[in-house]
């Protein structure tokens, strides 16, 4: 079985990233039927320190050398930020370490990845966009209540803000991101990301919420 990454159903390939920052991905294990939803970003960010001409004159003038600044504070009169990214390792990317507590990892090592395929299901262009979308496919798979999903619980934030949960619109979301956290982007966030609730937590959550499809419609929205 071929274990590498599919998009509707054909091999996918670096030439198909284009304006793409990152994707929605389902992982399937053939050999129980088990399946994980999650994302991945195609490239990280690399924001390095770098020094400047004018910096090293300035520290050649006061008789400092590099080895004397220890810290990024120490180093900051002498450095510039210099803005750049590196790949994420997508290519041999097989789902987050902490999936089911550790137990699609386990079955990766106990049956072996020609067991198991990697489809893409979404691909996304803003990287703001990809947890939200993340969140639509677990809901829309109810991939966190069904025992043959290695998903266990989901939650979404604003990158320091309080918790918001899923059955926010699109748009009521993001104005809920801004108004608990002035720094909010929507280019930065909002993010999907594991939390500690149990399933049962999250089913008792889910009853004194919304309906499921009521879930499934506003996520859908806009």
């Amino acid at each position: 079985m071929n274990s590498d990454w599919t998009y509707q159903g054909k091999p996918f390939t670096e030439e198909q990233i284009g304006s793409h920052v990152g994707f929605v991905y389902l992982i399937t294990n053939h050999a129980n039927g088990k399946k994980y939803v999650g994302k991945k970003l195609f490239e990280h960010s690399d924001n390095k320190r770098v020094w400047t001409k004018k910096g090293l004159a300035d520290m050649k003038k006061l008789g400092i050398k590099k080895t004397d600044l220890k810290t990024v504070e120490d180093k900051k009169p002498y450095t510039k930020r210099k803005l750049g990214t590196t790949d994420s390792g997508w290519i041999n990317y097989w789902g987050s370490a902490s999936a089911d507590d550790g137990a699609l990892n386990k079955d990766i090592e106990k049956f072996g990845k020609d067991s198991f395929t990697r489809e893409i299901i979404e691909l996304v262009k803003y990287k703001g966009e990809l947890g939200y979308a993340e969140v639509r496919h677990i809901v829309l798979h109810d991939a966190v209540r069904r025992p043959d999903y290695y998903n266990n619980n989901v939650k979404i934030n604003c990158r320091g803000a309080h918790t918001i949960t899923s059955t926010f619109t699109r748009s009521e979301l993001y104005a809920k991101c801004r108004e608990e956290n002035p720094k909010f982007s929507e280019t930065h966030g909002p993010q999907a990301v594991i939390t500690d609730n149990s399933k049962e937590e999250l089913d008792t959550w889910a009853r004194q919420r919304l309906p499921r499809e009521e879930q499934i419609r506003r996520l859908m929205e806009d």
